[in-house]
């Protein structure tokens, strides 16, 4: 019998008071000067990603910077993010078809080269150059391959997808700029053409091998259904493509979240990791590998899509399903990051949170807040018995992905005490770093 993969959760839920709000600023300040202490400024971008890179704290940092301003007093932002740009270079011949998202790619550098003109006083216009000479050659290969394997977020064209929907909504010179690119105007109606086609391919395999007749993605042959490696995540970045250009595929993706549903109604609200993976004895609970993943996608459909999400209770029922089982196995022994870890699952029940009524979204957010704050208790942050993650201070496994976890979490909980309403404009929500779940904002 395999070790259970997470400790008992005897949390109450985080209480929703400035003593809380206070509790997330000065955690996000501790956090901040734990990374700067241990991190040496960044080198070559050769081996850079958002995933474990330099380029991921300085995402980390551009986030805070926007949803909590009031911090500039305290913190030098901008000199912060200028040690966390690697040095840039044109990647035109060492990108491959199957590895061009921003998250696990050298593309993640490339992505925040090209940020980073919009927000710095000292914008250097070649580094913007070469940023979108290389993001140019990855949207000419995600365009051109036809190869099976290359569409999740992690690595692939669906998190490609998402960070060109945020570039676009930069500024009109960076559409501009991408009219010119391969595909030019229909570069979204592309990839996400190219992505539905790998979905059939995967269909046929996914009727002839486990008896289901949806939309179907694989990955180091395997058909993974959570957010990072598989459909989960896929279909979120799909939902918030342009209304008009998802339609048509919409009914095909509704039947394929209806059927992660039931895969995850048919194991008491835990989605499996992958399919034929239904019989696990001890599943993930984590973004990457299951229900986290599950929750995240189906607050995007009601958020996106809410007539659709409203017309099958399936959808509900398993929402509520799988967020019970984040709240009960969200404390994972991997510890605190994003990915496989117990911030990201905290995450995830904030964004549940947001789209609930009053008595269920208080109680959402005490339960999201309740695991964030235990992360901050986790190395290398605290000295609790958890996992150190491999890349410590890092966006998805580190401490960087928890502060831009935490920051998310201060704009809701300070937009419900200033009597916002939960407009999600007003409280600057940006949804989850590298999915999203609220749309494009510019923020990846």
């Amino acid at each position: 019998m395999s070790a259970q993969l997470y400790y008992p959760n005897t949390l109450q839920p985080s209480s929703l008071d400035v003593h809380t709000l206070s509790l997330l600023e000065d955690s996000i300040l501790a956090g901040i000067q734990l990374i700067e202490q241990n991190t040496a400024p960044a080198g070559s971008d050769s081996h850079e990603n958002l995933y474990t890179g330099h380029s991921g704290i300085a995402w980390a940092y551009c986030r805070i910077w926007y949803q909590l301003p009031h911090l500039e007093s305290k913190i030098k932002f901008e000199e912060l993010i200028r040690k966390h740009q690697p040095r840039l270079h044109r990647h035109e011949h060492s990108l491959h078809a199957g590895k061009l998202s921003p998250i696990g790619t050298p593309t993640g550098a490339a992505f925040m080269g090209a940020y980073t003109k919009y927000i710095m006083s000292d914008a250097d216009d070649g580094r913007w150059e070469k940023a979108m000479i290389t993001l140019e050659f990855a949207v000419g290969m995600a365009c051109a391959s036809d190869e099976d394997g290359g569409d999740e977020v992690l690595y692939g064209r669906a998190g490609l997808l998402w960070a060109l929907l945020n570039l676009q909504k930069l500024d009109p010179a960076v559409r501009e700029r991408m009219q010119e690119w391969e595909g030019g105007e229909d570069i979204v109606k592309v990839l996400v053409q190219k992505i539905i086609d790998a979905g059939r391919r995967g269909r046929i395999k996914a009727k002839k091998e486990h008896n289901l007749n949806t939309l179907m993605w694989e990955w180091h042959d395997k058909m993974y259904l959570g957010a990072m490696h598989g459909a989960a995540g896929i279909l979120t970045v799909l939902l918030q493509v342009p209304r008009e250009t998802i339609e048509p595929f919409l009914p095909e993706i509704l039947t394929e979240i209806a059927a992660l549903c039931h895969l995850a109604l048919e194991n008491n609200g835990l989605l499996p990791s992958s399919l034929g993976a239904q019989h696990r004895s001890n599943p993930h609970v984590q973004i990457c590998h299951g229900s986290p993943g599950l929750v995240l996608l189906l607050t995007t459909l009601r958020q996106r899509f809410p007539a659709n999400y409203n017309e099958y209770a399936a959808y509900s029922h398993a929402l509520h399903a799988a967020a019970k089982k984040v709240w009960e196995q969200g404390l994972v022994k991997k510890g605190l990051g994003i990915c496989h870890g117990v911030g990201g699952n905290g995450w995830v029940l904030l964004m549940l949170a947001q789209g609930c009524g009053r008595e269920e979204k208080e109680k959402w957010l005490g339960r999201a807040l309740a695991l964030l704050v235990e992360a901050g208790k986790m190395p290398p942050i605290g000295d609790q018995a958890y996992r150190k993650p491999d890349a410590p201070f890092s966006l998805y496994e580190g401490v960087a992905g928890t502060l831009a976890a935490w920051a998310e979490a201060y704009v809701v909980l300070d937009g419900l005490l200033d009597g916002k309403n939960w407009d999600e404009g007003a409280m600057k929500c940006l949804g989850f770093v590298g999915l999203g779940g609220r749309g494009p904002t510019g923020l990846f």
